[in-house]
């Protein structure tokens, strides 16, 4: 494993899951988001913010990219 040369080498950490590790720590903290946000004891910026997002909107962006939907859509179920 580890690295190659180029053409159609992975980039560290990616090996096993396909994942960036960036990728994956994202989806770890959007998991654990969307379990917060369906207890609905704060809001969604305040979750956003736990779980290491700079920004409301990024968390946003970043939950409907992994997910396919915003924050919003997981209080309403």
């Amino acid at each position: 494993m580890g690295l190659r040369g180029s053409g159609g080498a992975c980039a560290p950490g990616e090996e096993v899951s396909g994942d960036t590790p960036m990728r994956t720590l994202n989806r770890m903290r959007i998991e654990s988001a969307v379990r917060c946000i369906r207890k609905g004891e704060e809001t969604i910026a305040e979750i956003a913010y736990a779980h290491g997002f700079g920004s409301s909107q990024y968390f946003a962006t970043v939950c409907k990219r992994l997910t396919g939907n915003v924050p919003g859509r997981y209080r309403e179920r």
